[in-house]
């Protein structure tokens, strides 16, 4: 008996599939140019700092202020959170890093514009600052 020869794929099916492969590298390599854009800020904010090396789509920090101990800033940076979260910010989560409670920046693949990113240090500084000022 000979062997049946499969039919040929339609050139369509190739085509759609390196679309698909060429949009996840766009999304990866976009990702990568937010995570590297936010670090940036967060590194020109004297009451931001980094907490760990970004990844290619997360990037921790957090809220920080001189004579401010450790158990408060956990707790300023918490509340931080939770008021993004009331802002609708779904990108935000938190982690521990090295022992100390620390933002995490996620999902930044899905951002369509840098100034997301700007807004976001502005409003994580702002609140911070009304929260140490306020109340310690």
């Amino acid at each position: 008996m000979g062997a049946k020869q499969r039919p040929k794929k339609p050139i369509e099916m190739d085509l759609f599939a390196l679309g698909s492969q060429i949009n996840k590298t766009n999304d990866f390599l976009r990702s990568l140019t937010y995570a590297q854009y936010l670090s940036e800020l967060v590194k020109r904010e004297s009451h931001l700092e980094i907490t760990a090396p970004p990844d290619s789509d997360v990037v921790w920090f957090r809220y920080v202020f001189d004579d401010v101990d450790e158990q408060d800033l956990a707790g300023v940076n918490c509340i931080i959170l939770y008021e993004l979260w009331a802002m609708e910010n779904k990108m935000m989560f938190d982690d521990k890093v090295r022992g100390k409670y620390t933002l995490k920046a996620c999902e930044l693949n899905k951002l369509s514009v840098f100034s997301d990113l700007d807004i976001l240090v502005e409003q994580v500084t702002s609140i911070g600052d009304v929260l140490v000022r306020e109340y310690l």
